[in-house]
């Protein structure tokens, strides 16, 4: 137990010494305390070492203690991926939780931080003692699932990202095996079809062309089949990203754009 004493005394209280250890670090820092005692902490100022104890309490539950809560859950539920794969999750529920846009109680959302900040700040202004544990037990409920929730998104992402990495892979296999074939013009018009051409003899020959939204598949095999030397894509409205990048990196440096307007680029 940890003892903060100002105008009044009130107390910080955990089952857990290192956060208790990590609290009294930022308080120094902050200089709400002014000196330690064996179990405890001398604090100046009621009102405003309050305040400052919400702040730094907010700043460590949701950074160094729920980075290790996180890789805790990680570690135990995912032990079968190897550490740069539990790595890359914990990133990713990183970046879930800066653009999760709910209000999940306390612990979620774009001002979390602040609203939990609050809530210590009222606590402690009201009771004599804070207990970390039991604040979250009864503040943070659902924070647990939350995490997990978290993770599993986390997970899902990385799974299929692996499975697009193995596809690329194994598209890249079947373009290797293949002589490469002439130059070839693809036409993605504004209405949302497209016109794949041969370019032989300086005359374009149409070869086949579809609806592209929803059957981008159709068009990357055939021009798998095709396995161009040079391959022009002639734009009247952007690629999405997903098949951008797909192109990319199956023709790279045999790749040329051309923009309605006149305007080649490499991508």
């Amino acid at each position: 137990m940890m003892q903060l004493k100002g105008t009044r005394s009130f107390f910080i209280m955990s089952n857990h010494a290192d956060k208790l250890a990590d609290f009294s670090r930022l308080a120094e820092r902050t200089g709400i305390l002014c000196k330690k005692q064996p179990g405890s902490c001398h604090c100046f100022g009621l009102h405003t070492a309050r305040e400052k104890a919400a702040g730094l309490l907010a700043v460590l539950t949701f950074g160094p203690w729920e980075q290790k809560w996180l890789a805790s859950l990680c570690a135990r539920r995912y032990e079968h991926f190897n550490a740069e794969e539990r790595r890359q999750l914990l990133e990713k529920t990183a970046q879930f939780k800066q653009e999760d846009g709910f209000n999940w109680g306390l612990f979620a959302g774009p001002k979390r931080a602040q609203r939990l900040q609050a809530a210590y700040a009222e606590h402690l202004q009201n009771w004599p003692s804070l207990h970390l544990e039991g604040f979250a037990r009864f503040r943070l409920i659902g924070y647990r699932e939350y995490l997990q929730t978290l993770l599993s998104l986390a997970v899902d992402e990385l799974l299929v990202e692996q499975e697009d990495s193995e596809y690329l892979l194994l598209l890249r296999d079947y373009m290797a095996a293949r002589p490469l074939g002439g130059e070839i013009h693809v036409f993605l018009l504004r209405q949302g079809h497209y016109d794949i051409c041969a370019n032989s003899e300086g005359t374009l020959r149409f070869l086949e062309g579809g609806h592209l939204q929803g059957c981008e598949d159709m068009l990357i095999y055939a021009l798998l089949s095709l396995a161009p030397q040079r391959l022009f894509l002639h734009l009247e409205q952007p690629l999405t990203p997903a098949l951008a990048n797909l192109l990319q990196e199956l023709f790279k440096n045999r790749l040329r754009v051309k923009m309605s307007g006149g305007s080649c680029y490499l991508y």
